[in-house]
């Protein structure tokens, strides 16, 4: 006798064999019992789930000699045809090659004629989703009104390109997929009836590859047996199918648990020396992942678990090693990674980069702990305290300038902390007198990292509530803006102005020079050209200042302290200033905006009128020496 693969084999012949579809069985027996079959059913699921093996049951009940039966004998003619394919009056028919309006027009021509020896005249058509949409068209009349020898059985895997006006048409069953325990269950009692010792293991591992299918958990058994004869344990499963081992996806995680980057690259050689597909491998890591997240979550969730006893165990004590945030953030991590693999001609370098990223990765903060920080630094602001951090500042701070000379220098009298490292109370008549500017870029480069001396920062203006450390105050304020980027300063730079120039037009034409040039533990550094200085003097003017670091604050929602400083002036902008002066027209004087600026009284004018500049297009005569 010529041999019978185990799919073929094992193949249900009676409802009683179907596993893992009783809402399906259910309602077919009970149609056949109570005379209320219908003329036309879909079947839809995912493949080898025993959609096409439960419609041939169902005729054979229809058309078995002491049918219509719930069991069919398996013994009459009609039942024996039916189990070979054979049978005149259960017609199978593929979607897939017969899916134009010429065949489903035969169909039509044929279904008029009588059954030769059965009750009904079935027909089984597979993968229907296939079939055109003229050939549904054509069968549309048909099967709203078959004759009443006809039955249809549609199956499909894709049951959303099935047309609405034929699913309107059918009554609809959707096939599950199988769980793994009833795979395993069905593999033992296969294994069994073929006298082969297969691990418990080993059958977790196929279960677990057919992905809930029947037919192909039968076809990798069948496969097994023809790989390593009588006798099958893990290691010829993972061998067989190129499968990754338990054993192995820990060692992976124990990897990524101990942010060892070589590790991981020096894991993705091995692989591909051993032949593994890294496309298997990352889906077999995701499940890993996924397990051990369900493990982190807790008792309920570890019942979703397809694992035995013992790997679930291991997997418990190994999600100890990571905190939940960290696990959600290696499957978004890998699933994007499996998704780019997927449609990428590479797969190495996703994989590599992804696991390096993985490896790299900061130490993650609980979600529900930052947002409870930040409602006590809200409370806090709101009540108009700060809580200072005892911390020493690691940060090098530049040195405070006792040039008498500078004209825009201002003297700080002793440091903002004694030797000990504590704070020194500013009082609030005081804070000018201890505020210290930035004269120039270079100045910063001059100063020595290890200085000991601290230099007060201008800050926001204390609470009216008492009086504020200022020290403590910087530190609060660096710990609130610490996020704060450069670039994102330099995107909001117009807004600022704008705003600023709703209040104050003068801060605002003056603030225009200047440029964003640092931001770093939530201290803004402005720079000025050299050449305008009178700008940074005036914006120094604690009115001025306030109002910069007010309209800062409701824009980015966080207090960031400023500086401003000097900087020499580019070559552009020198040679730009020089061609301006010198391109004035001979004859007539152009009246400027900047010229208007720079007299005090205009300034203090357009401050207390709330005014501005504009030009009036008239041009008055110079004269000539």
């Amino acid at each position: 006798m010529s041999y019978v693969v185990f799919a073929r084999k094992w193949r249900p012949q009676t409802f009683d064999d179907v596993i893992g579809q009783d809402h399906v069985v259910t309602t077919l027996k009970n149609a056949i019992k109570n005379d209320r079959v219908a003329h036309a059913y879909l079947f839809s699921g995912p493949r080898g789930v025993g959609k096409t093996t439960t419609a041939r049951i169902f005729a054979k009940s229809l058309n078995c000699e002491k049918g219509p039966i719930t069991k069919p004998c398996g013994k009459c003619p009609s039942c024996n045809e039916i189990s070979k394919s054979i049978s005149m009056d259960v017609i199978e028919i593929d979607g897939a090659s017969n899916r134009g309006i010429d065949e489903i027009r035969s169909l039509r021509e044929n279904v008029k004629f009588m059954p030769s020896h059965g009750k009904f005249k079935i027909y089984i058509i597979d993968e229907v989703h296939q079939i055109t949409t003229d050939g549904f068209n054509a069968l549309l009349k048909t099967l709203e009104e078959p004759p009443k020898h006809v039955k249809f059985i549609f199956a499909t895997t894709r049951p959303g390109k099935v047309l609405a006006t034929i699913l309107s048409r059918c009554q609809r069953f959707d096939f599950k997929r199988i769980q793994i325990k009833m795979i395993i269950s069905k593999l033992k009692s296969i294994a069994a009836s073929e006298k082969l010792k297969v691990s418990d293991d080993a059958l977790m591992l196929v279960a677990r590859a057919a992905e809930g299918s029947m037919r192909d958990a039968e076809s990798i058994l069948d496969q097994l047996v023809a790989y390593c004869d009588k006798r099958i344990d893990v290691a010829d499963v993972s061998s067989s199918l190129g499968m990754v081992e338990e054993d192995a996806l820990l060692s992976m995680s124990d990897i990524l648990a101990k942010k060892d980057a070589p590790a991981a690259l020096k894991w993705i050689n091995q692989l591909l020396e051993d032949g593994k597909d890294l496309v298997q491998f990352l889906s077999s890591l995701i499940d890993h992942f996924r397990s051990i997240l369900m493990a982190k979550i807790g008792k309920d969730a570890i019942a979703s678990i397809e694992l035995g006893a013992d790997s679930i165990e291991r997997i418990s004590k190994h999600s100890e090693k990571f905190t939940l945030e960290e696990i959600i953030y290696i499957l978004q991590t890998l699933s994007n990674t499996h998704y780019i693999m997927k449609h990428s001609e590479s797969v190495r370098l996703p994989l590599e980069l992804a696991l390096l990223r993985l490896a790299r990765r900061q130490d993650m903060v609980d979600l529900s702990q930052a947002l409870d920080r930040m409602k006590d630094l809200q409370r806090s602001l709101d009540e108009g305290t700060i809580v200072a951090t005892q911390e020493k500042r690691t940060r090098s701070q530049p040195a405070p300038r006792t040039d008498a000379g500078s004209s825009g220098g201002k003297k700080v009298s002793g440091s903002l902390k004694d030797m000990t490292g504590m704070p020194t109370p500013v009082k609030q008549g005081e804070r000018s007198a201890s505020t210290q500017t930035i004269e120039t870029i270079d100045e910063l480069a001059d100063i020595d990292d290890n200085s000991s001396v601290a230099t007060a920062t201008i800050l926001a203006d204390p609470p009216e509530k008492g009086t504020i450390d200022e020290a403590h105050q910087q530190d609060s304020v660096s710990s609130t803006a610490s996020n704060i980027i450069l670039p994102q300063i330099k995107g909001v730079w117009a807004e600022l102005i704008n705003k600023i120039k709703e209040k104050k037009m003068s801060v605002a034409s003056y603030l225009l020079e200047g440029e964003p040039a640092k931001m770093e533990d939530g201290v803004l550094l402005v720079t000025f050209p050299r050449r305008l200085q009178f700008h940074k003097e005036t914006l120094e003017e604690s009115a001025n200042l306030k109002l910069i670091k007010e309209h800062l604050r409701d824009i980015l929602k966080v207090p960031i302290a400023v500086e401003l400083g000097l900087r020499d002036d580019r070559p552009e902008e020198l040679e730009s200033s020089r061609a301006n002066k010198n391109m004035r027209p001979i004859a007539f004087e152009e009246d400027t905006s900047q010229n208007a600026l720079d007299d005090p009284i205009v300034r203090s004018a357009l401050d207390v009128f709330q005014g501005e500049i504009r030009p009036s297009g008239i041009r008055r005569p110079i004269r000539r020496k």
